[in-house]
């Protein structure tokens, strides 16, 4: 079981807009589908590496960006099964 990181919209715009804000800054994220044991409103979120959190939550409060969460989910992950963009 490895532990995975997930930012929660309440959107798919909301999303979006993060994602191209964190490619812009060469912060890496990965839009996968929203885990159900983690929220069942927006059905995109963006996986994080753990040594990433401290920057991409600075981001968010400096750009006042719209997020439900940020979780981290204990989870089975297959590489050949969980392929993401």
């Amino acid at each position: 079981m490895a532990t995975q990181h997930y930012i929660l919209f309440r959107n798919h715009t909301s999303g979006m807009a993060l994602y191209q804000g964190l490619k812009e800054k060469n912060i890496r994220t990965v839009i996968a589908p929203t885990p159900r044991s983690a929220s069942t409103s927006c059905g995109i979120s963006l996986m994080f590496l753990a040594e990433d959190q401290e920057v991409i939550r600075k981001y968010i409060a400096e750009y006042q960006m719209d997020i439900l969460d940020i979780v981290h989910i204990e989870q089975s992950f297959d590489s050949n099964r969980h392929k993401f963009c």
